[in-house]
């Protein structure tokens, strides 16, 4: 790297060279030489702390960007970092938290997926046996079981009083008052006239 000599510089050189009437000529060229190297180094070193210096205020920004906590530093850099490196490691816990989480409802969603498989296949075997016309059947019998069941007879307050003379059985389903079979059985029964 060539350097610009300047007026200081030659006044250094010319102190050198009186005193390498002293010294010796070798011991000034030695001097010299070191002194050149020294500069270089200085100047690296310089070079490698400012890119340092402009790291770790990125790094800095970029944690107070992260947790949010700009209010603890103030415009030349001060204030409560052990906090702000603190929010970090909570934003860091919570991340894993989250990643945990997902591989727990990516198990879950994979578990459904399966199951929704099987019981598409199940599906898909119960329609290879039956068609729909058997299928209906066996779900509308299976339906009218639920409301026979619903509309089954309990036997009716005050029958043989005055009150109730005749009826001695109620609808559990319609209610007290209405008699059984009612016109939900009926209808099932296959009834034309049963009114529902």
């Amino acid at each position: 790297m060539t350097k610009e000599i300047t007026i200081d510089d030659l006044k250094m050189y010319r102190a050198l060279v009186e005193t390498g009437s002293v010294l010796g000529k070798n011991t000034v060229l030695n001097i010299i030489s070191h002194a050149g190297e020294a500069a270089e180094t200085i100047l690296r070193k310089q070079n490698a702390i400012d890119t340092l210096d402009r790291i770790i205020t990125q790094q800095c920004q970029a944690a107070l960007d992260a947790t949010g906590l700009h209010h603890l530093i103030d415009e030349d850099g001060d204030g409560d970092w052990s906090a702000v490196w603190e929010g970090l490691q909570e934003l860091a816990d919570q991340k894993r938290h989250a990643e945990r989480n997902a591989d727990t409802y990516q198990k879950l969603y994979e578990q459904r997926a399966e199951s929704l498989e099987q019981a598409e296949r199940e599906r898909d075997e119960w329609r290879g046996k039956y068609d729909e016309s058997e299928t209906a059947r066996i779900f509308g019998e299976a339906q009218q079981e639920r409301v026979r069941a619903l509309h089954s007879p309990e036997p009716a307050r005050y029958y043989g009083t005055d009150l109730n003379p005749n009826r001695q059985h109620d609808c559990a389903g319609c209610g007290e008052g209405w008699a059984w079979p009612c016109g939900t059985i009926r209808a099932l029964d296959g009834d034309p006239n049963a009114a529902v």
